[in-house]
């Protein structure tokens, strides 16, 4: 029996993926480390500097301190993002919190902030593309089920907030 191996490359029908660079995916894991640590912004600027040198230990990254606090101190201080970073009263915020939805599939939440009548859903995203807005979208909606499943005597209200662009995007 011969064997034959034809010279030109199998070709596979798919679709083509967008490869997400692998140091934006590193750069954002490090940033949503970084705001892991945050609970409030008092005394944000101090503590952030100590926070980036844990986080770039921890990750074993070098990221650059000053550039990285600047930025982060600009994405916390912005008028429609701050308000969720604010400590007060009768608030409780979870941090890379874990739920299950009813079939018992896991999500990490990157914050969630308990209120007495409603609870916010933020998700992190780095770098200055909008594009796959409508994954996204879609993504904090299923956080929103998930927490409404789990708490249905409260309002849910989910977030994009984009860090490098300082915006958010509200989902009802």
């Amino acid at each position: 029996m011969e064997l034959y191996h034809h010279p030109d490359p199998i070709k596979f029908p798919f679709e083509a993926v967008k490869e997400l660079n692998l140091e934006e995916r590193r750069r954002g894991e490090f940033i949503h480390r970084v705001l892991c640590f945050v609970d409030g912004l008092e005394n944000v600027e101090l503590e952030l500097e100590r926070i980036i040198n844990r986080v770039n230990n921890e990750l074993m990254t070098d990221y650059p301190i000053e550039a990285t606090k600047r930025n982060l101190l600009e994405f916390l201080s912005h008028e429609e993002i701050s308000p969720y970073f604010r400590a007060t009263p009768a608030r409780v915020v979870k941090k890379e919190q874990d739920f299950s939805d009813l079939r018992g599939n896991l999500f990490r939440m990157d914050r969630v902030i308990f209120e007495e009548d409603r609870i916010f859903v933020i998700d992190y995203k780095t770098g200055t593309d909008r594009e796959p807005e409508k994954e996204y979208i879609a993504q904090i909606k299923n956080y929103m089920r998930i927490l409404k499943e789990i708490y249905p005597d409260r309002n849910i209200e989910g977030v994009i907030a984009y860090v490098d662009l300082k915006a958010i995007t509200r989902v009802k």
